[in-house]
């Protein structure tokens, strides 16, 4: 943690300022890689499970851990798809697609791509808005109505709209279908499904996102180079 340390003593600074504050000092979701110089000089906490698209992804994982993976989309696939983007299907509920980023300080082969619409690709899924689970700051209180980043996928399991940004990912299953606006919800705070699924992000579960983002990544890598 940040503090002040050194000589054998040591005096971390608190997330929080005060028990009234209602967010903690941590460093904001990151939105280039590599980091600027003002979020590589940060010294506050860094709270990696309050980042967008964490706690979605965790989500994610546990839906579809175990799950095999029945299809993916590279250059090399049959339908193939553009260079630098992948996706997979994993059973026949999850699917996520990646588009590879730009990464301006170190030499490489391509320029900065396109984001990858996806409108027209057959996935399987049943019908349905989907949330993009990556585009997740929180599911505290999240009514499952409406989402930062949405798909919608048609009845003959194609998706009609959805976008993956450049340097970005998408994750979507069955579990995180948008619900009809109509359809009452009440945010109970003490909710007990929420709150075990955002002490897990804080307390270890969050590793298990970052499993699946490496091996989103690996799977990635071995398709395009």
């Amino acid at each position: 943690p940040p503090g002040r340390c050194g000589l054998g003593d040591c005096t971390p600074f608190p997330a929080y300022l005060s028990d009234n504050d209602e967010k903690p000092r941590c460093m904001p979701t990151p939105t280039e890689s590599p980091l600027s110089t003002q979020e590589a000089d940060y010294q506050g906490w860094v709270c990696e499970h309050r980042w967008e698209g964490i706690a979605g992804l965790v989500n994610f994982r546990k839906a579809c851990r175990g799950l095999a993976i029945t299809q993916t989309w590279s250059q090399n696939t049959k339908p193939a798809v553009d260079v630098g983007n992948f996706a997979f299907r994993v059973g026949d509920s999850c699917f996520a697609a990646l588009v590879r980023g730009h990464n301006t300080q170190v030499r490489n082969n391509w320029e900065v791509l396109p984001d990858w619409r996806l409108a027209g690709l057959h996935v399987g899924l049943p019908e349905g808005r989907y949330c993009d689970l990556a585009s997740l700051s929180t599911q505290r209180c999240w009514d499952r109505r409406s989402c930062s980043r949405e798909v919608v996928v048609g009845s003959d399991g194609v998706i009609i709209t959805g976008t993956v940004q450049e340097g970005d990912l998408l994750a979507i299953h069955v579990g995180a279908r948008l619900r009809n606006a109509s359809e009452p919800f009440i945010c109970e705070e003490h909710n007990q499904e929420y709150m075990h699924e955002e002490l897990g992000a804080a307390t270890g579960c969050f590793w298990s996102a970052t499993v699946a983002l490496v091996l989103m990544m690996r799977l990635f890598l071995q398709a395009v180079l």
